[in-house]
């Protein structure tokens, strides 16, 4: 049975289908985050099977860890923060 969905989506249809916005997968390539993406001339497109795959990627069995994910200030620490 073909799935309804195009195999390639543009970054609107690929935002609805993760139900996200499209300027958050914009900023995620910018960023290098989110799902895989192709460039096509100057289009980017998603292909299917990353849209699908990426949700898995981002399964996580806590919440340790995340603060050293966080951008930490270019100079170093500054006093009294957190990040030592």
């Amino acid at each position: 049975m073909q799935s309804s969905v195009p195999i390639f989506q543009d970054t609107e249809s690929a935002a609805a289908y993760l139900q996200l916005s499209a300027s958050c997968l914009e900023k995620w390539r910018v960023l290098g985050r989110g799902p895989r993406f192709r460039k096509h001339g100057r289009q980017v497109r998603y292909l299917r099977a990353d849209l699908d795959a990426w949700p898995e990627s981002q399964v996580r069995n806590s919440t340790a860890g995340a603060r050293d994910a966080l951008a930490r200030p270019i100079g170093g620490p500054s006093p009294g923060s957190p990040w030592r």
